[in-house]
C-alpha cells in the first residue's frame, strides 16, 4: 500500500495530515484527496496513494477525477435552487404543472411537488424494471419511462399546509437513482434552453467557478478517471460481524449508524425490498450487474446532446 502523502497543510493542521495518512497505512483507502478551507483561503490540500487504473502504478493527483454517487444529489439541488432563485420554478410548484405528461391528472403522482422530490417524498423510488440502454442514452426515451412510472401509494401522502411541522412527517424512502433522473427531465423542462442537468450545471457552476465535475463525463476526460474499487470484505464483517467491535476498530469504513446497516442488509440480501429495487436498477448493455458504478458506460450515460 503506498501512504505517499502529497500536498500542504497551514500551521496547526498538521493532525488532519497524519489522520489522512492512517486512511493508507491502516489500509482502509487506495487513493483519494481532502481539501480543507477557511475564510476562502485553502489550509489544507492533500492527496495520498494511487489511482485505481488498469495498471495501477499513477499517483492519486489533485488531476485525478473520482467517480461520486449520492453525491450528485447536492449538485442536482443548486440547479434546482438556482431555478428558483431566477423564478422559473418553485417548490411549491407541482411536477405535472411543468411537465404535463408526468403523471395522470386526479392521482397521487400528480400531486408531487418539487420539494416533495428533492426531498424524497415522492414515493418513485423505484422503477418498474431496470433502465436499459434505450433509457440511458435517450433523453425522449427516458422522459417516456419516467412517465409510465407507479407511485406507490404508502411511500406519498399530499404536501400538508406547513410542511415544516407535519407531525407525523410524511413518508420519505430514499429515491437512490430516480431523483436525479426525473430532477433532470425537469431541468429540462424548465430552463428556457432547455438544458438537460449535466448541461445546466456545466454552464452556470462548472465553468464559471473553475469546478472539474461532471454529470456525464466528456471522452477528453477519461484518462484522469481513478476508477471505483469494492471491498466485499468490508460488507461481509458488516453483515455477520459484531458492529460494536468493527465499530470500535478505528477503520472509519465501519463508522456506520444502525439504520445504515439496516439499509445494507436490505440492498444485499433482499432484492425485492425498496433499497435493493432504488439502487439496482441500471443495465447498461455489457455491463454486470455488480459492476455498474466502476465502469465508464454509467459515469458518462447522461447523453452529450
Amino acid at each position: 500500500m503506498d501512504d505517499t502523502i502529497r500536498g500542504n497543510v497551514a500551521t496547526g493542521y498538521e493532525p488532519v495530515r497524519e489522520s489522512f495518512r492512517a486512511f493508507f497505512t491502516g489500509q482502509w483507502d487506495t487513493g483519494s484527496a481532502v481539501s480543507l478551507f477557511r475564510g476562502g483561503e485553502p489550509v489544507v490540500q492533500l492527496t495520498g496513494g494511487r489511482r485505481v487504473t488498469a495498471d495501477g502504478h499513477q499517483p492519486y493527483d489533485d488531476r485525478t477525477i473520482q467517480l461520486v454517487a449520492s453525491t450528485t444529489k447536492f449538485v442536482e439541488s443548486l440547479s434546482i435552487a438556482l431555478l428558483v432563485d431566477r423564478g422559473l420554478l418553485s417548490y411549491d410548484d407541482r411536477i405535472v404543472d411543468r411537465w404535463p405528461t408526468f403523471a395522470e391528472r386526479g392521482t397521487g403522482k400528480a400531486s408531487v411537488t418539487v420539494r416533495q422530490l428533492m426531498m424524497h417524498r415522492a414515493g418513485l423510488p423505484v422503477f418498474e424494471r431496470k433502465l436499459g440502454d434505450d433509457e440511458l442514452f435517450d433523453l425522449d426515451m427516458r422522459a417516456r419511462f419516467l412517465e409510465r412510472q407507479a407511485q406507490i401509494a404508502t411511500l406519498f401522502s399530499p404536501e400538508p399546509a406547513d410542511w415544516r411541522t407535519a407531525n407525523p412527517s410524511p413518508p420519505q424512502a430514499y429515491h437512490a437513482v430516480s431523483r436525479g433522473l426525473y430532477s433532470s427531465e425537469l431541468v429540462r423542462r424548465v430552463d428556457p434552453r432547455q438544458r438537460r442537468l449535466g448541461e445546466f450545471f456545466r454552464d452556470e457552476f462548472a465553468v464559471p467557478l473553475g469546478i472539474d465535475f461532471w454529470i456525464g463525463l466528456p471522452d477528453s476526460e477519461a484518462h484522469r478517471v481513478s476508477a471505483t474499487r469494492p471491498d466485499p470484505t468490508v460488507i461481509m464483517r458488516l453483515m455477520a460481524g459484531d458492529l460494536d467491535t468493527l465499530r470500535v476498530s478505528g477503520d472509519p469504513r465501519y463508522a456506520l449508524h444502525d439504520h445504515e446497516v439496516a439499509f445494507l442488509q436490505q440492498l444485499l440480501t433482499a432484492p425485492d425490498s425498496i433499497a435493493s429495487r432504488a439502487l439496482d436498477c441500471l443495465a447498461p448493455s455489457g455491463v454486470a450487474p455488480e459492476w455498474p458504478c466502476t465502469t465508464r458506460e454509467v459515469s458518462s450515460c447522461w447523453p452529450r446532446r
